[in-house]
């Protein structure tokens, strides 16, 4: 899929792990009972980024305006969200996004620049046998589905977290 679908459902998991911290502690510096959390929201979203790549899907932004989305909700999210949980935001975004780091960034950088940076695939659901991508037109429904579902999950976790947003949010 599209970063800027991993990148809402980073954000999204990112907030809704949030509710079960604390909103008291000022501090950007986790306590120690907090470290699960914040492994959670870092493999677990590497695992959801996963799940997303598994379903059948297609691209609706070409790259070159993908991950400029991506990148704006992502800064915006970190930007708006209160110190007590910029951390386990930015391990969240981190996680939905790390597979396509290590596995898509260099052949992007070596398209876009030109470079010769060694290439690999370390993460399964990037291999052809295990990828949802469609490329060739067909099941274009599917994939509609599949992204409006992303959609829905991601509102849905976030309606879920709104009465938290005032401890969560600088808003």
């Amino acid at each position: 899929m599209n970063i800027t679908f991993h990148a809402v459902m980073g954000i999204a998991t990112g907030i809704s792990l949030a509710m079960v911290l604390p909103a008291e502690e000022p501090s950007i510096w986790p306590k120690r009972e907090d470290v699960p959390w914040l492994l959670a929201g870092l493999s677990l979203n590497v695992l959801l980024h996963g799940v997303l790549d598994i379903l059948p899907h297609t691209y609706p932004f070409p790259w070159w305006s993908d991950i400029p989305l991506a990148l704006f909700l992502c800064v915006l999210a970190l930007a708006m969200v209160r110190r007590r949980y910029l951390l386990l935001l930015a391990l969240s975004l981190l996680g939905a996004l790390l597979p396509d780091l290590v596995d898509l960034g260099p052949p992007l950088l070596n398209h876009a620049f030109r470079w010769h940076l060694p290439t690999w695939e370390v993460f399964p659901w990037h291999w052809g046998a295990y990828s949802g991508s469609i490329y060739d037109g067909r099941e274009i429904w599917l994939s509609a589905l599949d992204h409006g579902l992303v959609l829905g999950l991601c509102a849905g976790l976030l309606w879920v977290a709104r009465k938290r947003w005032v401890y969560i949010w600088r808003i």
